[in-house]
């Protein structure tokens, strides 16, 4: 699994074993992973895409104001 985010800055702390959020285990999950080649970090959305069966878009999705449907412009911006 090859994850990506524009931030490079993000990456560099990823591929150094720093987690940016809080979960418990989830370190030790993706360090064993990691030394394992099942999981790699990039900037490179072309690199990390190519040859893909398929791609995952996590971003935020808030609620639209007054309808409360999925305000969806973050997927569709990355995408």
């Amino acid at each position: 699994m090859i994850c990506v985010d524009k931030d490079a800055k993000k990456i560099g702390k990823l591929n150094t074993g720093e987690v940016p959020i809080y979960e418990p285990g989830l370190d030790a999950l993706m360090a064993r992973n990691v030394a394992a080649g099942r999981l790699s970090f990039t900037t490179d959305l072309a690199a990390a895409v190519d040859g893909a069966a398929a791609v995952f878009i996590a971003v935020g999705t808030p609620t639209r104001r007054g309808d409360g449907q999925a305000d969806l412009t973050y997927v569709m911006t990355a995408a």
